[in-house]
């Protein structure tokens, strides 16, 4: 029988105990004003209650094109319109609801919404990819790692694109298969992840690839091909750590 009256809501766990469940958040938050400073980031997290925190992505454009300037054999940064070198992957889905599609002007970050106005960036894999080094990683990771101070650092993160996600944006022109493809950008990568993780942070590596790959670079395939796919990119991510 349905309770007469509302139950009294249980008291939280205390932080920090074994009843506490841990919780954090995808990576990217809200932009906030120029006056808002990194340290406002930080403390609306803790004050919220999330365990492990991030600087809110406010330091990156967008972690794809931000990785792509330590990145040799891909083209440059993001565009959505003029002179780019191939076209960001479309969602299929938006196909299905062309009058929706319409309401978009082309591209949302990384991808193709409206499919008549297909979005376009200079981030094709024209040649063998390498890592050309950290410089430009510090000019964002560091002053993150100022602005958390003493906190334990294994309580704070650092996202990065997968392998797999990286090939879902960057079209491959040069390696015979995805899987060459992937494994090059795994080794490439892995600099970038070691140099992240030997700060102290937790390094956490997004791989939307493993479903909107399906809809986007690989719409086209088989559901079998795309198992393959996916076979692929987590034997790339694994590579790279």
């Amino acid at each position: 029988r349905p309770a007469t009256q509302a139950a009294k809501p249980l008291a939280a766990a205390p932080q920090g105990s074994g009843a506490w469940v841990r919780c954090t958040h995808i990576g990217s938050l809200p932009r906030g004003t120029k006056d808002t400073k990194l340290e406002d980031i930080i403390s609306a997290q803790v004050d919220s209650g999330v365990d492990w925190i991030n600087d809110g992505e406010w330091t990156r454009e967008n972690y794809i094109s931000d990785i792509l300037s330590r990145l040799a054999g891909i083209g440059g940064m993001v565009q959505t319109s003029g002179g780019c070198m191939c076209e960001m992957p479309c969602a299929a889905d938006m196909h299905d609801v062309p009058r929706f599609a319409q309401r978009y002007t082309g591209g949302n970050g990384l991808i193709t919404l409206n499919p008549k106005r297909v979005a376009t960036a200079d981030v094709a894999c024209t040649r063998a990819v390498s890592y050309t080094g950290q410089g430009s990683l510090w000019n964002s990771l560091q002053p993150f790692l100022d602005a958390i101070g003493d906190r334990d650092r294994s309580t704070c993160f650092w996202s990065v694109p997968s392998p797999g996600t990286m090939a879902v944006f960057c079209e491959n022109r040069y390696y015979r298969s995805h899987a060459e493809f992937t494994a090059a950008l795994a080794q490439a990568l892995r600099p970038e992840y070691e140099a992240i993780a030997a700060t102290g942070l937790a390094l956490q590596v997004d791989g939307p690839d493993l479903a909107m790959g399906r809809h986007t670079r690989h719409a086209d395939l088989s559901d079998e091909g795309f198992l393959e796919v996916l076979r692929n990119n987590v034997d790339a991510i694994n590579a790279a750590l």
